[in-house]
C-alpha cells in the first residue's frame, strides 16, 4: 500500500472530529429536555434515541463499504463527509425550531391535537435523518485520516483527533450550562434551540477544514458484485480471521458502551435522590457533564505527552494501552455502582467527574488499538491487503459494537419505562440502568486483560 507524508499538521487534518463531538454535545446533554417540550413521552423518548446506535449498526458499515469502492473524481471519504454535513445540518435547523415551523405553516388548518401529531412526527423525522447524516460524517472521518498513512502518522491522527473530541465536548457543554434559563432573561426557547446556531458554524468550519486538508486522488471502483463478495469477505476475515485482537476489540467495546449509553444520554436531568430523570433542567444536572467533559479534556491533553517521555521501565508497562484501557473500564464501573452510595446533586457531580478519565481513554485507545491492527503484517511478510484498503467498511463494523449494546440497553429502557406508564407502577429509575453499566464495564475490563500485549516491532504505543 503506498504511503504518503502529510502536507497539513495532525491537528489540521482532525479538526472535523471536533465539530461533531460539538453535535453530539447537544444531542447526548440537551436532546432529552428539547424532545420533552415538544411534547414526546418518556418511552418515545427512549424508542427514538435507539435510533442513533441503529442509524450507527445499519448504515456505517453500508457507507464505510461504498466509500471504500468510490470512484468520484473528489475522492472516496470527502463527498460522504460533505453531504452528511448538509444533510445533518439541516435536521439540526429542523428540530431545533420544530415547534415554529409547524404553528407557521398548519396553526390555521388542523386542530391543536393535530397540531400536536405534526409535531411531534416532525420532531422524529429531523432526529432520525440527523442520526443517519452522522453516521456518514464519522466512518468518513475515521476512515481518511488513515488511509495510506503509516502507523506513527495514524497515532498521530487518532491522538488529535481525541484531543479535538474532549476539547469540542467541554465548549458544548459549557454552551449549553451558559444557555440555561436560569442564566438566559426573558427567552423561552430551550437550551438545545439556543445553542444550534453556534454548533452549526463550528461544525460547518471544522469539518470543512478536515475534507481541505486531507486531499484525496479518485480511485478505480469494482463492480457491484464484487463489492458485496469483497466486503462479506472482509466481515469473515474480521471475525473469525487470524487477528484475535481485532475480535477482543469489539467484544470490549459492546460490554462498556452497555454502561456508557444510559449515562451519555440521562445525566443532564438525572434526579439523584429518586433515580428518575426529569424534564427539569436543573443546574448540577447541567453541570454534571461539563465537569467530566474538563476532566477529560485535561486527560487527553495530559495523557499522551506523558507516556511519549517514557521509554522504559514500570512507566512503559503501565502507559501501555491496554493498560490504559483496562484503568478505564475500571473507574468507569466502580464510579457507576458508586450511585450506591451518593445519593446528593454535589456528590454525583463529583462522581461523574471521574468518568472523564475513561472518556478520554475511550475516544483514544481502542482507535488506536485498531489502527495497530489494520497496519500489522501478515506472518508470511505480507500486509493485510484487504484490510489496509477496506478502512471504511472495518470502522464501520466496529461502529457496530458500539452501537448494539446502546440499542439493546435502550430498547430494556423503553420497555420498562412503556410498561410503567401502561400500568401505572413505578417504573425502574435510571440509576439502576447506570449500575448494570457499571457490572458490564467490569466485565469489559476482564475481557481487557486478555489482549495480546504490545511488542516494540510491532511499533505499538502512545505516541504523539
Amino acid at each position: 500500500m503506498e504511503r504518503t507524508r502529510d502536507r497539513f499538521h495532525p491537528a489540521l487534518t482532525t479538526a472535523g472530529f471536533g465539530g461533531v463531538q460539538v453535535v453530539f454535545s447537544l444531542i447526548s446533554g440537551q436532546a432529552v429536555t428539547h424532545l420533552t417540550s415538544l411534547g414526546l413521552s418518556k418511552s418515545a423518548i427512549a424508542i427514538l434515541l435507539a435510533g442513533l446506535p441503529l442509524c450507527g449498526t445499519i448504515c456505517q458499515p453500508y457507507f464505510g463499504s461504498w466509500s471504500d469502492q468510490s470512484a468520484l473524481r473528489w475522492g472516496r471519504r470527502r463527498p460522504f463527509i460533505v453531504a452528511g454535513t448538509a444533510v445533518l445540518v439541516s435536521s439540526l435547523c429542523v428540530l431545533a425550531w420544530a415547534d415554529l415551523i409547524i404553528q407557521g405553516l398548519f396553526s390555521d388548518l388542523v386542530s391543536p391535537e393535530s397540531l400536536r401529531l405534526l409535531l411531534v412526527l416532525l420532531a422524529m423525522l429531523s432526529t432520525l435523518a440527523m442520526f443517519i447524516a452522522i453516521q456518514a460524517i464519522i466512518v468518513g472521518q475515521r476512515a481518511v485520516i488513515t488511509d495510506n498513512r503509516t502507523i506513527v502518522q495514524q497515532s498521530e491522527a487518532h491522538t488529535w483527533a481525541g484531543r479535538h473530541i474532549n476539547i469540542s465536548g467541554t465548549l458544548g457543554y459549557l454552551a449549553a450550562f451558559l444557555n440555561h434559563p436560569e442564566h438566559v432573561v426573558g427567552v423561552h426557547q430551550t437550551a438545545f434551540s439556543r445553542t444550534t446556531v453556534p454548533t452549526i458554524v463550528f461544525l460547518v468550519f471544522a469539518v470543512g477544514l478536515t475534507c481541505y486538508c486531507n486531499p484525496e486522488k479518485q480511485r478505480t471502483t469494482l463492480a457491484p458484485g464484487d463489492r458485496h463478495e469483497g466486503s462479506l469477505k472482509l466481515i469473515r476475515q474480521v471475525f473469525f480471521g487470524p487477528s484475535s485482537n481485532m475480535r477482543t476489540i469489539f467484544i470490549i467495546q459492546f460490554l462498556s458502551w452497555l454502561g456508557w449509553f444510559p449515562f451519555l444520554y440521562y445525566i443532564v436531568s438525572f434526579e439523584p435522590r429518586a433515580g428518575f430523570y426529569t424534564a427539569v433542567h436543573t443546574i448540577p444536572g447541567a453541570l454534571a457533564p461539563l465537569s467530566y467533559s474538563t476532566v477529560s479534556l485535561f486527560t487527553a491533553l495530559l495523557l499522551p505527552n506523558i507516556s511519549a517521555t517514557d521509554t522504559g521501565g514500570w512507566t512503559t508497562i503501565l502507559f501501555r494501552p491496554q493498560n490504559l484501557w483496562l484503568v478505564s473500564n475500571l473507574i468507569f464501573g466502580f464510579a457507576m455502582l458508586g450511585t450506591i452510595f451518593v445519593n446528593t446533586a454535589t456528590g454525583t457531580v463529583l462522581l461523574f467527574s471521574v468518568v472523564g478519565i475513561s472518556w478520554a481513554i475511550t475516544h483514544r485507545v481502542p482507535y488506536s488499538l485498531l489502527g495497530d491492527e489494520l497496519s500489522q503484517e501478515s506472518p508470511e511478510g505480507r500486509t493485510q491487503e484487504d484490510l489496509s484498503r477496506s478502512h471504511g467498511l472495518v470502522y464501520g463494523v466496529h461502529y457496530m459494537a458500539i452501537c448494539l449494546p446502546q440499542i439493546f440497553i435502550m430498547s430494556v429502557m423503553s420497555v420498562v419505562w412503556m410498561s410503567a406508564d401502561m400500568t401505572g407502577g413505578s417504573a425502574l429509575g435510571v440509576v439502576w440502568f447506570l449500575r448494570l453499566g457499571g457490572v458490564s464495564a467490569l466485565l469489559a475490563a476482564y475481557c481487557t486483560t486478555r489482549l495480546e500485549q504490545a511488542t516494540p516491532e510491532k511499533g505499538r504505543g502512545l505516541s504523539v
